[in-house]
């Protein structure tokens, strides 16, 4: 844990202190990659390592076992060097790139650091021979997982001129689509503007569908590899032209649907709400879709001999999954509805209260001992997210604005749910999602919302990470998961992790009603 926090703040304080170096460097072949490639290359990295652990999840519990097995403490002291050697990185950086007769020098001292840095990074994770170990035993998942990654960069460079024809494409279809609402559709084919009604929407590059594809791409990949046994090869490849021809559809669906909008109801509600969610929304689907294809089609899915007829009975883990299902869903849903205020978040209260409720009798919820560890926990996050995250001016002035174009009734009415939203709702459905139903499973345990759990590291990293993506700051929803996961394992009930994140909901909307920095929450 210490040394996953070292690096994300080692990461932060990197990031833009090489891009402000690199900028002003094209003149030299190191400069000239990272500010052109920087990104993609760290993307390439993070790729080739799910790749990786894709390819080896069957031995990652021998691993886990390996790994504390052969842990020390003494790791320490090679923490203690990264950060070191990360302080002489930092510092060489900005000299590597300036011009002047020691720049080439500078640059190989730079690379070396940063191969010493990553090298050391890895010797404070584990010991030496655990690494050694992976390496004899999964050299050619390696290089197949870097082989895979660094094909996936070199497709994306070579075809990114196919993109425009692409988007020409959709251009078309969309025109298409659009001329059986209308006959005064506005169409410019040079500069792909196109619309009705006075509301003209450009289809850019990113709007030809490549993002959906790579996304529904990498999801057949993960699934099929994760679900290998059951498929029938090479029938199952066939999934992916599918999951990609049904993903590029449904972009052009998407913005014939955002055009209607824009044209006949409400520009606000097309560009700040369905724009922003409704791509989420039709990945969604798709996914969810190819997996029901899969495993209903005799096509692709081996028949067994000894099925066993589907239950619909309700067990623990599905109810804890639901409520953040629902919550999710109705994010979604309110805010691809709404304009640039979420109008509909009450309805977002309603539904995920509902299916709590629905789902309370299989949580096994009661009795609970109350205790005050969980007030101190949530309050403790609640100081660190008001002192961590960057308010948004922009943000904050469209709520002032909504409210006081709005009726006080209406306003009230509003707070209210979303009082009850941050501090009961959101807080019950991420928390059965992350600290009762991720917790246990990433921890190889029975899902259960009572009794002693097992600590395990992973588990506490994996559940929070997961936690904190889902929040737009995730640096801090990674730390606050942290908390509430501390307050699970600390406990023996998932009640306490829900007080304390209802604790610190609650003080933040005290906070936010107080000084008007809405884009706290």
């Amino acid at each position: 844990m210490l040394v996953f926090l070292v690096l994300v703040l080692e990461k932060f304080a990197i990031g833009s202190h090489v891009y402000s170096a690199v900028k002003n460097s094209h003149d030299t072949v190191l400069g000239e990659l990272l500010f052109s490639h920087g990104k993609a290359i760290s993307r390439s990295v993070v790729l080739a390592v799910i790749i990786f652990l894709i390819l080896i999840q069957k031995q990652l519990n021998d691993y886990r076992r390996l790994f504390i097995t052969l842990y020390s403490p003494r790791s320490v002291v090679m923490l203690l060097a990264q950060v070191a050697v990360f302080g002489l990185f930092y510092w060489c950086t900005t000299p590597a790139f300036l011009p002047g007769p020691g720049q080439v020098a500078f640059q190989s001292l730079w690379l070396a650091l940063g191969l010493l840095l990553a090298l050391l990074t890895l010797a404070a994770f584990a010991s030496l021979e655990f690494w050694q170990r992976i390496l004899r035993e999964q050299k050619w998942a390696i290089v197949f997982a870097v082989a895979l990654s660094v094909l996936v960069w070199t497709l994306s460079i070579a075809t990114q001129g196919l993109w425009t024809h692409f988007a020409d494409f959709t251009f078309y279809l969309v025109a298409g689509c659009l001329a059986w609402f209308s006959n005064d559709v506005y169409v410019d084919p040079e500069d792909r503007i196109i619309g009705f009604h006075r509301f003209l929407v450009n289809i850019d590059t990113q709007c030809s569908g490549y993002e959906g594809i790579g996304l529904v791409t990498a999801f057949v990949f993960v699934f099929l590899y994760s679900f290998r046994a059951d498929f029938r090869f090479p029938r199952a490849l066939l999934l992916f032209p599918i999951g990609a021809i049904v993903i590029w559809l449904f972009n052009i669906v998407r913005i014939v649907v955002l055009i209607l909008i824009g044209a006949l109801w409400s520009p606000d509600v097309a560009v700040w709400g369905f724009h922003t969610q409704a791509g989420w929304i039709t990945f969604i689907l798709t996914s969810v879709g190819l997996m029901w294809l899969a495993h209903h089609s005799a096509f692709f899915v081996k028949q067994k001999a000894s099925a066993q007829p589907f239950s619909h009975t309700m067990n623990v883990p599905i109810a804890t999954l639901l409520p953040l299902i629902a919550l999710l869903a109705m994010t979604f849903l309110t805010q691809a509805l709404s304009g640039q205020f979420d109008w509909l978040y009450p309805l977002r209260v309603i539904v995920v209260g509902a299916v709590v409720l629905y789902c309370f009798r299989y949580l096994d919820l009661r009795p609970f001992t109350w205790n005050y560890f969980s007030i101190a926990a949530g309050l403790v996050v609640a100081v660190m997210w008001i002192l961590m995250v960057n308010t948004d001016a922009e943000v904050d002035q469209q709520y002032s604005s909504a409210f006081e174009q709005t009726p006080g009734w209406l306003v009230g009415l509003w707070l209210f749910f979303r009082l009850v939203g941050s501090s009961v709702t959101v807080p019950i459905a991420e928390e059965l999602g992350f600290r009762s139903y991720l917790l246990c499973k990433l921890s190889s345990q029975p899902v259960a919302n009572r009794g002693p759990l097992l600590f395990s590291a992973f588990a506490f990293v994996g559940s929070s990470v997961a936690f904190g993506l889902l929040h737009g700051a995730w640096l801090e929803g990674t730390l606050a998961g942290f908390v509430y996961a501390w307050v699970r394992y600390r406990s023996t009930h998932i009640l306490d992790a829900i007080i304390a994140h209802g604790v610190t909901n609650a003080v933040l909307f005290a906070v936010v009603l107080y000084n008007g920095q809405w884009s706290l929450l």
